[in-house]
């Protein structure tokens, strides 16, 4: 671990859990005897110096800076605890706005870990969650800002992603508390509106092309405004071409607001038939011009 670290500057809140312990533990006979060490070990420290007064206060330390193994084994609990957050956190998540009644119970409690509060209180945040915001200054703040952020009306659930910057990435976004930053009033309005046109639309094929296949958005309106801001991101980031690969459910709405299909063309595509007993079937092979099948979704659109 030390070996693979020092190929890049390093800085004490880079060592974590059971690793910061024996850091330490090293760093002290270090102290002691500086040629009692691994030569890469002693330049190591050499560049380090002394660990911050925090960490060396929170890591337990005897007297004489030993650390104990009991210690190693609660810092090593802390941090399977913010694990054990970040992989099922989202099982706790408030997803269902319709169930008012009663509490859930609350996952992750310190006795399931051998940890009581002092203990964790004990560990610097940046232990436990080295992303958090300043605000937040020991181990118990960390686990409970870490509890709220997972259980969220909007959860995350990333385990699945093994590609170790991808993780880093996802983790750092969630837990800084970048994507839960204030909407201006202005940004709101423009939230509400866009999900109005999607509304009224939808309402609309629904009254007025009664019982023809549409696929419809509902249920996932929000899909509208989240790729408006995807492609704008995208563009001030420099992107110049955006290729939908879409899905059914949704993909007349995406047509009119998000590429701008003009709303005419879209319900030409369900008027402008011949006779529907003289088309063929949903399933042949036959031109069905929009009365059947699904041939209008797969009219797309280019911006």
């Amino acid at each position: 671990m030390f070996q693979n670290s020092m190929k890049q500057r390093m800085n004490w809140e880079d060592f974590y859990g059971p690793n910061l312990g024996y850091a330490l533990e090293l760093y002290d006979q270090y102290t002691q005897d500086p040629n009692s060490i691994d030569p890469d070990l002693k330049d190591m420290f050499d560049e380090l110096g002394a660990p911050p007064s925090d960490i060396k206060e929170a890591s337990g330390t005897k007297e004489k800076g030993r650390v104990t193994a009991d210690l190693i084994q609660k810092i090593a609990s802390a941090v399977r605890l913010a694990e054990d957050i970040r992989t099922y956190g989202h099982l706790n998540a408030s997803v269902n706005p319709l169930r008012k009644d009663g509490k859930k119970s609350e996952l992750f409690p310190l006795s399931d870990y051998g940890l009581t509060e002092e203990e964790i209180k004990a560990i610097p945040a940046s232990v436990i969650c080295k992303d958090a915001p300043k605000n937040i200054t020991n181990g118990l703040e960390a686990i409970q800002y870490l509890r709220n952020t997972y259980k969220r009306t909007i959860s995350f659930e990333f385990d699945h992603v093994h590609d170790f910057k991808e993780r880093e990435w996802l983790t750092r976004k969630i837990e800084s508390g970048e994507l839960f930053k204030k909407n201006s009033a202005e940004k709101l309005s423009a939230v509400l509106e866009r999900l109005t046109e999607v509304e009224g639309f939808e309402q609309f094929l629904h009254r007025t092309f009664v019982g023809q296949k549409r696929f419809s958005i509902e249920g996932l309106d929000a899909l509208v405004p989240v790729l408006d801001d995807i492609i704008a991101q995208s563009v001030k980031s420099g992107t110049t071409s955006v290729n939908i690969g879409m899905a059914h459910r949704g993909r007349l709405n995406v047509l009119a607001h998000v590429l701008g299909k003009p709303y005419e063309i879209i319900f030409s595509e369900f008027q402008h038939a011949p006779n529907k007993d003289l088309v063929p079937s949903e399933g042949s092979i036959g031109i069905s011009y929009g009365w059947t099948g699904d041939v209008k979704y797969h009219l797309g659109a280019n911006r």
